[in-house]
């Protein structure tokens, strides 16, 4: 009798693994997708600073044009004495 009804039951209702496979399962995924998201957020973060530093040498390099030409002064005549 016990084996029957096994065997019927068995085959009326789809696998269901235990849970503890399931729960391993999602801790494993949990992990995965947290590695992902760090790993995005360290790029995201790494392409900010390189713009920044773009838009900082870009204007370094502007300053330092506009002070080639204010820093040849005309002569200054000194009166004698």
């Amino acid at each position: 009798m016990g084996l029957e009804l096994w065997s019927d039951l068995a085959g009326s209702f789809p696998f269901v693994p235990p849970r503890m496979e399931d729960s391993m399962c999602w801790e494993m995924d949990y992990k995965l997708f947290d590695e992902l998201k760090k790993a995005q957020e360290a790029r995201i973060k790494q392409e900010q600073r390189g713009e920044v530093i773009t838009k900082l040498l870009n204007e370094a390099n502007k300053q330092s044009e506009k002070t080639d030409v204010a820093e040849t002064p005309a002569k200054e005549v000194a009166p004698a004495k």
